[in-house]
């Protein structure tokens, strides 16, 4: 499959039902302290974040080198996202700076 390389644009959504071809959103957190800041994690893109209770929406992907999110968590303070992607291991977005924490995959034996 190709990455994609183009950067998305931002997107603005009317209060309707909008859909955009190119995304692929597998996890969406809201901030424990603030219900108007929402991160999407999208499989092609990367993350995204809405200030403004999911108008609208940038990427912020910087330092991220693995855009395949596929899971997203938030600290209760709301200080830190924590981004999992498909083979790039686990990245942390905090106010200074991204960057990855690599998590090795556990194999486990189901045999006799």
């Amino acid at each position: 499959m190709a990455e994609h390389t183009e950067a998305p644009p931002d997107i603005t959504l009317s209060s309707s039902y909008s859909s955009v071809s190119w995304t692929s959103i597998r996890d969406i957190v809201v901030d424990p302290t603030d219900s108007q800041t929402i991160y999407a994690a999208d499989y092609h893109a990367g993350v995204y974040l809405s200030t403004d209770g999911g108008a609208s929406w940038v990427p912020i992907n910087d330092g991220l080198t693995m855009k395949a999110v596929t899971g997203l968590d938030i600290s209760s303070d709301g200080e830190v996202v924590y981004v999992a992607t498909w083979g790039g291991g686990v990245f942390r977005l905090g106010d200074v700076e991204i960057f990855p924490c690599y998590f090795p995959s556990m194999l486990k034996n189901y045999g006799p």
